[in-house]
């Protein structure tokens, strides 16, 4: 048999011996990375786009990644962040963990729809493969979406590839 709790956000339910606790409804916010591309011993900016649904006042999270390929992260507020305080938590970049804190002033939300939120630039290393990939985790900041009233919202993270694009060597002669 199965069962569902819902006396509130987040629902429980009980199907086939497993226990699920989460809502029951699609969850249509998101944090993604947009795909980018880059150079070997160039840099590369990748953007982090909040999928918003109008309500979303704070953002915790962290972006893993080879550091073997990347390095040196650097980040900086988005284009539709303009007005958002960003703490970056450098402790576990040689390991590839940036963890970043973005926060509207109180009682702010983000507007509906794909918003730029931050921007991290990185340090692509000279001998690096055609592609390498960034996804969330949660080190050393747990990923969380809290509401204008602190309520932690649902979301689906998505990580995002970078492409990097090999140079041709040749002369140029006349």
């Amino acid at each position: 048999q199965n069962f569902t709790f819902n006396s509130g956000t987040p629902a429980v339910t009980l199907a086939n011996g497993s226990v699920t606790v989460g809502s029951s409804t699609p969850v249509n916010r998101a944090l993604r990375v947009r795909p980018a591309s880059g150079s070997p011993g160039g840099n590369v900016t990748v953007v982090i786009e909040l999928v918003a649904q109008g309500d979303e006042n704070a953002i915790g999270f962290s972006l893993t990644y080879d550091p073997a390929v990347l390095s040196n992260p650097q980040s900086a507020v988005g284009s539709d962040a303009a007005n958002a305080s960003l703490n970056p938590n450098t402790s576990q970049v040689t390991q590839g963990n940036l963890g970043l804190v973005l926060a509207l002033p109180s009682g702010q939300a983000f507007t509906a729809g794909t918003r730029a939120i931050v921007n991290v630039s990185f340090a692509v290393a000279a001998n690096a493969p055609t592609t390498t990939q960034i996804a969330f985790g949660d080190q050393p900041i747990i990923r969380e979406i809290a509401g204008v009233n602190a309520a932690v919202l649902p979301a689906n993270y998505t990580g995002g590839t970078i492409t990097i694009t090999q140079g041709f060597e040749a002369d140029v002669a006349p």
